[in-house]
């Protein structure tokens, strides 16, 4: 049981200390995500272009 609590204090501590990380991460997904539609609406527009 105390191995236990300690196991949760741990991943607690672990998980303050990863919350700037994860707000890193999520916003270089956001910006990845942003970058990849761009992409396909250019690519889109781009064979919609050509095609015609």
């Amino acid at each position: 049981m105390c191995r236990m609590t300690r196991f949760v204090e741990a991943v607690v501590r672990f998980g303050v200390e990863a919350e700037e990380e994860r707000l890193v991460f999520e916003v270089f997904f956001t910006f990845f995500l942003l970058v990849l539609l761009i992409f396909f609406v250019v690519l889109f527009f781009l064979s919609a272009v050509f095609v015609t």
